[in-house]
């Protein structure tokens, strides 16, 4: 066979590259975040301490809603009802079904407004978040500032006051996000999610210093305050998005508003319970992040408010989350078609660790190298710059491994729902489940059943293919996919350990 260059080789090296390119840039995106955090960390953790300390007396309406459906949470509703601030208005954006949770909320109508959309005689609205504050948006109630809250936030006495105090020291800002951090872990599949890195990324606020200086902060939908004006130079309403969250950032970065993270304004999340609800949530995110892109990536390419490294910064994140499952998916067929037509001939750094290779060029080695960086990055340096002391960092590595083993049990099916996005199907808002329930081996394996076919018929391929060719080979990339599949039962009744009391956080 001669090594010309094929289109199918061709067509397999463009996905390499893409492939590798994205997972290179968001490695060391996030690594450049948190160096910079270790030598600015503490200078800045200075400056943001002392907004906090500030005696101002504020004088500023404030209305607090908080979006539910099915999955109010009444602790954390409690600790929202005990805040400092008086001149604040709470508002239940209740679009329950279950009678149950309709109970719950009812027994709090005499400390706060209650409104329930579906109630209302021809209304006609999303059926999604979107809709839920849109609706309470056009009731044109009087306040200075919106704080948005989710079922499961739980927000300390002073988090009204203190948000202020930033709007007090930034006037150009329009959005203040402030910092989530898991709280009520009560299982073992709760503990290891919780403890990976990419979790501190989105809720320790590790690398939220060196982001408000050089990167572009995001609102999250959640536990952040938004000023009025902003809200009216936006028209007055969210993108009727399921990720109307960054869809708004971007509405009121366009307008010349600014989004700050808050450091040190610390609330508490619950994480999801098991592997179920996890999955439930990033397809949430997957449909959700594919819309804002498919909207939005020409207003970010031409807008002047977004510089060109913050562009790529944005549009990396977007795409590891909303296209890359897919990509991987495409990745894979492509590692067996290497395969099946010849895998001797075609060089890629994920395989043929037991095979020599003569086509061996200079794409193939950068290739490589990127990877091997990559992963250095995110496995490696990044958990030892959050760690301090050799037991954390090692504790950090083992949850970065746990947290990419449980994307890939279900990498298969984000790929599908980026399949049907792709051709026209709409993301779909749906909760997170909360509630903590024993599963059995047996519910385990049918909620995961398409998932251990998928892994099955793969590793038979896999088998086939070795019989056909003769050829002994091993494919870390696929076989970490598979072997992620097979074990998804057995990594959801991980929630079935309940951790005792002294070590729950």
């Amino acid at each position: 066979m001669n090594n010309s260059f094929t289109v199918f080789s061709g067509i397999y090296y463009a996905i390499i590259v893409i492939f590798t390119s994205f997972i290179s840039f968001y490695s060391f995106d996030l690594f450049f975040y948190y160096l910079l955090n270790r030598f600015i960390a503490k200078k800045e953790s200075n400056f943001y301490n002392k907004i906090l300390k500030m005696n101002v007396d504020f004088t500023s309406k404030v209305a607090i809603i908080y979006p539910t459906k099915d999955d109010f949470v009444e602790k954390a509703f409690e600790k929202l009802l005990n805040i400092n601030y008086k001149n604040a208005d709470i508002y239940i954006l209740d679009d329950s079904v279950e009678k149950g949770y309709k109970d719950k909320i009812d027994k709090f109508n005499n400390r706060c407004t209650i409104l329930r959309r579906w109630e209302e005689k021809d209304y006609h609205g999303s059926k999604n978040k979107a809709g839920n504050i849109n609706y309470f948006l056009q009731k044109k109630f009087d306040f200075d500032f919106l704080i948005i809250l989710d079922a499961d936030s739980y927000i300390e006495k002073d988090f009204v006051e203190n948000c202020l105090k930033y709007f007090h020291t930034f006037n150009d800002i329009g959005i203040l996000q402030a910092i989530e951090k898991p709280v009520e872990i009560k299982n073992l599949f709760q503990s290891f999610i919780n403890t990976s890195h990419s979790s501190d990324v989105f809720y320790n606020g590790i690398s939220y210093f060196s982001s408000n200086i050089f990167g572009q902060p995001l609102f999250y939908g959640h536990i952040a305050m938004i000023k009025r004006n902003t809200l009216e130079e936006c028209g007055f309403s969210f993108p009727n998005l399921v990720g109307e969250d960054h869809a708004f950032s971007l509405e009121a970065i366009f307008k010349g508003y600014k989004i700050c993270y808050a450091p040190n304004i610390i609330c508490g999340c619950e994480e999801p319970p098991n592997l179920i609800a996890q999955r439930t949530k990033i397809i949430k995110f997957v449909g959700g992040d594919y819309e804002v892109m498919k909207k939005y990536w020409g207003k970010i390419l031409k807008t002047d408010k977004l510089s060109f490294i913050k562009k790529i910064e944005f549009l990396s994140q977007k795409f590891m989350v909303s296209v890359f499952p897919l990509i991987t998916l495409i990745f894979t067929f492509f590692l067996f078609g290497s395969r099946f037509f010849g895998s001797r001939y075609l060089y890629h750094f994920y395989s043929n660790f037991f095979e020599l290779n003569t086509n061996l060029n200079f794409l193939n080695l950068l290739l490589g190298v990127f990877i091997l960086f990559s992963g250095f990055l995110y496995f490696i340096l990044i958990p030892l710059f959050q760690s301090i002391n050799l037991k954390t960092f090692f504790l950090g590595i083992l949850s970065n491994m746990f947290l990419l083993l449980v994307t890939c049990s279900y990498i298969f099916l984000l790929a599908w729902r980026c399949i049907k996005c792709i051709f026209g199907a709409k993301a779909k808002f749906c909760r997170t489940p909360k509630e903590q329930t024993k599963i059995s081996f047996v519910e385990a394996l049918k909620l995961n059943l398409s998932i251990v076919l998928t892994s099955l018929i793969l590793l038979i391929i896999y088998v086939f293919l070795m019989i056909f060719s003769k050829i002994f080979f091993f494919d870390f990339f696929i076989s970490f996919i598979i072997f992620a599949g097979l074990l998804s039962p057995f990594i959801t009744i991980l929630s079935n350990v309940i951790l005792p009391e002294k070590t729950k956080k």
